[in-house]
């Protein structure tokens, strides 16, 4: 799984060398954006948020190697 912070390149200009089973998670205009562009090395999030605060405990564990559990 991989969550963009934003489009531009400087930031996920390889994603794409990850492969299609990797999850991709960004915001709904990122999506909107890297879909109009169609660059292959910066494919558009198949899981799109409103916010990102929208993830859920588990995402946002796995992301930072923590325990969700209290």
């Amino acid at each position: 799984m991989t969550v963009y912070s934003h489009s531009h390149a400087d930031h996920i200009g390889a994603a794409g060398l990850w492969g299609k089973e990797v999850e991709r998670i960004g915001h709904i205009e990122s999506r909107r954006l890297l879909r109009r562009e169609a660059d292959t090395q910066r494919p558009a999030p198949e899981t799109q948020r409103q916010y990102m605060a929208d993830l859920t405990a588990s995402t946002r564990a796995a992301l930072t190697g923590l325990d969700p559990t209290p």
